[in-house]
């Protein structure tokens, strides 16, 4: 077997591999890998407080009444005891808007660790359980935790602490896989000790099944957790967000497409497609969960850490941890990788139609999380670098701008749907082009996606394999959707990212599919 290790892509290699490489390739050599997985089983326990428990906190202007924590000020929980030492805590809550929390773990209930601020993992409206998700706190194998939240207004029903062992569960067996794997990727699902059980329901089914939309935006995230982590941790890290989301959060699955640590190693996130040489890694256009009606169409790279200002690191110390040199390399990497598949600007930006019919205006080709929702992710300090990260990436990548389009629809905050069923798109320039229309529907009921138009049997872009010198085309008797007109050109110098235009279908004469309200996850 390959060592996962001597899988590294050197930035002369990267620029060299750009400069060669023709339309349809990725960036990068993939291989075929034989991969003997040991699974990795990730302790879980669920501590639940309601009223009763309540009443045994400390309150400060709150009151434990009707059920519910109510009032305006601070309450501070009991002791909360885990079955088995924690590496990570997870805390969720049911309760109205307005309350913030903090936590603090402990080996023996007297040494306490500092006060810990929660970020959010996920708010009520992207889970089944219509619940607030805090994103996960590291312990060093700690025993208790203690949270404390400050209410200014509502009531809180319920507060659970998730505990998890990401390190020391047992080990599964699984038999022997074929993947296939692209250099920019260290540890695929099979290296970090997956357990692929947490993607299936009783029934053998796909909790969240698969589907694929044409990556158009790369969003960057942290998770939010510990910076100290070992080599040797590392995977325990990913290991502990995958059950997380997938079990605890009941996503199905982890909810980024790539992981990063600080040593600048690569780790699969999302599963994708299963080939007939081999399973996909890190494979193009998987739709993911890691923003919101934002996913379908963005792929997520997540930094395992946290990169906020004042990050607190010992004794009420306080210090900026910024993201290691080896860690941006990688990220720089796999998003040149993502841009070359897509061929997507990295300098370039656009309004963003989202699976649920609404638009982010002049959204950035490469963002931050915070570009999506309102969210401090990826944390300031990552942030402030998004200028130079994509200045790196356009480096590497060096082609043409895209063709410019002379007509047709495109869409945006404020422009009205459309109500026809016909599309007409024209374009100018000298060179050849080659283009596609991409669409899609989703209910506002369910996850899956209704494949429209411009997708091949394994859900690819279908870019045709010829160039023309055609520069309109039309389209008619289209159903209601999301559609995107994706074109390229090229010329004697070589070819160009892509330019597109999207716009929302929603001809009422139809019958067809209305936009969704609302999507989860």
């Amino acid at each position: 077997m390959t060592d996962p290790f001597t899988l590294r892509i050197s930035r002369r290699h990267l620029m060299t591999t750009a400069a060669s490489i023709g339309a349809g390739l990725a960036l990068g050599v993939s291989a075929t890998h034989a991969r003997q997985g040991r699974a990795v089983e990730v302790l879980t326990h669920d501590e639940v407080q309601q009223a009763p428990a309540f009443e045994r906190g400390r309150h400060s202007g709150t009151t434990a009444q009707n059920a519910k924590l109510e009032g305006s000020g601070l309450f501070e929980s009991e002791v909360i005891e885990s079955p088995f030492p924690f590496t990570h805590v997870g805390l969720h809550w049911r309760g109205s808007a307005g309350s913030s929390f903090e936590l603090r773990t402990s080996a023996d209930g007297v040494a306490w660790s500092n006060w810990q601020a929660l970020h959010i993992e996920a708010s009520p409206d992207e889970t089944p359980a219509g619940e607030t998700y805090a994103s996960l706190s590291s312990a060093p194998r700690h025993r208790f935790v203690q949270y404390r939240s400050s209410l200014s207004r509502g009531s809180i029903e319920k507060v659970t602490s998730t505990f998890l062992n990401a390190e020391d569960g047992p080990t599964l067996d699984a038999a022997e896989t074929s993947v296939q794997q692209p250099s920019v990727i260290d540890f695929a699902r099979e290296d970090w000790g997956c357990d692929e059980r947490l993607r299936f329901d009783r029934r053998g089914r796909e909790i969240w099944p698969r589907m694929y939309v044409p990556v158009k935006k790369l969003v960057i995230h942290h998770t939010a957790g510990r910076n100290d982590y070992t080599e040797a941790q590392a995977a325990a890290e990913v290991r502990a967000v995958y059950t997380y989301h997938a079990q605890t959060l009941a996503w199905g699955d982890i909810g980024y497409n790539v992981l990063i640590d600080r040593f600048g190693r690569s780790y699969e996130g999302r599963y994708s497609r299963n080939l007939s040489g081999g399973r996909e890694v890190f494979g193009p256009d998987v739709v993911a969960g890691h923003a919101s009606a934002h996913n379908y169409g963005s792929c997520g790279f997540a930094l395992l850490g946290e990169f906020e200002p004042g990050y607190q690191v010992a004794n009420d110390t306080m210090a900026d941890i910024a993201p290691p040199e080896a860690m941006i390399d990688r990220l720089v990497d796999l998003l040149a990788y993502r841009a070359t598949e897509r061929f997507i600007d990295p300098a370039a930006t656009s309004h963003f139609l989202l699976s649920n019919g609404t638009w982010n205006d002049i959204l950035p080709n490469v963002c931050g999380h915070r570009d999506c929702l309102q969210t401090a992710c990826p944390g300031q300090l990552v942030y402030n670098m998004l200028g130079n990260i994509r200045s790196q990436v356009a480096s590497r990548l060096g082609w043409q701008s895209g063709p410019a389009f002379t007509s047709g629809p495109d869409g945006g905050p404020g422009i009205p749907n459309l109500t026809t069923n016909q599309l007409s798109y024209s374009w100018s320039g000298p060179g050849e082009y080659r283009f596609f229309l991409e669409g899609w529907s989703k209910t506002s009921t369910s996850e899956a996606v209704t494949y429209l138009k411009g997708f091949t049997s394994d859900r690819r872009p279908a870019w045709p394999d010829s160039w023309t010198t055609n520069a309109e085309v039309s389209y008619s008797n289209l159903a209601n959707g999301h559609y995107t007109m994706h074109l390229q050109r090229r010329d004697g110098t070589g070819t160009s990212y892509e330019a597109s235009r999207t716009v929302l279908i929603n001809a009422q004469s139809s019958g067809g599919n209305k936009p969704p309200k609302r999507t989860n996850r």
